[in-house]
């Protein structure tokens, strides 16, 4: 999925030099509409996340790449929603040889997909816990 930099973030271009710079809800919005297919191309990563569209093959070897990516050491701890409409719950298993360090995985009763803002004190938990990790 293309995710724009909010203005003034990242390496985002303006036009004009005068262009006002910020997070505004407004401006956002706005950006978003700038660009038209934003709509499908999210629609269209949740569908080939959940398998229902193929991929673009012209990235296959890239997309093969980055799964076979490296291993992650530092303490991690992986949050699943319960009631993720997208991703189903599920154990850590799928990504557990992923990370070599210390590793906890929890499962969020009535959560969904969005775990910060849906489980904050869940999620600032989970912070927390792999901090913890590396602590005597």
């Amino acid at each position: 999925m293309i995710v724009p930099y909010l203005r003034g973030h990242g390496t985002t271009g303006f036009l004009s030099e005068r262009t006002f710079r910020n997070a505004q809800q407004a401006v956002v919005a706005l950006d978003i509409i700038a660009l038209p297919d934003h709509v499908d191309i999210v629609v269209h990563n949740y569908r080939w996340r959940l398998g229902l569209a193929d991929s673009d093959p012209r990235h296959d070897r890239l997309e093969q790449q980055l799964a076979a990516g490296p291993t992650i050491a530092v303490p991690t701890v992986t949050l699943d929603g319960e009631k993720d409409p997208f991703t189903p719950a599920g154990d850590g298993s799928s990504c557990r040889d992923k990370f070599t360090g210390p590793y906890a995985h929890h499962t969020l009763k009535n959560t969904g997909h969005n775990v910060p803002q849906e489980a904050p004190g869940e999620f600032a938990q989970a912070v927390l816990e792999a901090d913890g990790f590396n602590r005597p």
